[in-house]
């Protein structure tokens, strides 16, 4: 009886699986080609600032920014023009207690990070962020990153390029908590009672 054929079998399903892998991790991956704001006719790339891989990558960055920074103990950030209140909230909890979203209530005088771009060519990112710099008022930082199947993205490297930038537009909507509605002084459950009542006299 031969068995070397299921042997060699097996042996080749292992290495095909093996070859496989990666390919599949990297399919279930992030969005291979993503452009924030988007470049004029470009059809292909993604440029919502609400993509997961975004707002991933929009942390990753203003942490890594502020860490070059000197870790401020609380700091102001501004996401991409287009990122709408939900993913504003996603990236302050993710950020930490550090990080405050842009209200008219914010205190004075806190540094601010914001993004300008975001780039993703296959598994590299390249992320813009403007931060306070006490020799152009405004300067640009280049973040590039890396991703991986087993850890996402993470930061390669943080490169101050000295470009003097206009100072960050804040975003149109309030982004401070909303209080909750008072109920109602006379809601369903009173007109239920009153109805009752009348049902019963007489």
């Amino acid at each position: 009886m031969n068995r070397t054929r299921p042997v060699v079998a097996h042996g080749l399903s292992v290495l095909a699986l093996a070859l496989a892998l990666p390919f599949a991790l990297v399919a279930c991956g992030p969005p291979a080609y993503l452009n924030i704001p988007s470049d004029e006719g470009d059809l292909l790339a993604l440029s919502s600032a609400n993509l997961s891989t975004a707002r991933e990558l929009s942390t990753k960055a203003i942490a890594s920014v502020a860490e070059d920074s000197g870790a401020p103990p609380s700091y102001e950030f501004v996401l991409a023009s287009n990122a709408n209140f939900k993913t504003y909230r996603i990236v302050a909890r993710d950020l930490g207690p550090a990080a405050i979203t842009p209200t008219a209530n914010s205190p004075e005088g806190l540094p601010l990070f914001a993004i300008r771009s975001i780039r993703v060519r296959g598994t590299e990112a390249q992320v813009e962020v403007v931060r306070p710099s006490g020799v152009f008022g405004w300067e640009l930082v280049d973040v590039n990153l890396v991703w991986n199947p087993f850890g996402g993205w993470r930061t390669d490297m943080v490169r101050p390029r000295r470009i003097q930038v206009d100072a960050p537009t804040r975003p149109e909507f309030d982004l401070a908590p909303q209080p909750a509605p008072e109920p109602a002084a006379d809601g369903p459950r009173h007109h239920a009672r009153r109805r009752r009542s009348r049902g019963t006299s007489g």
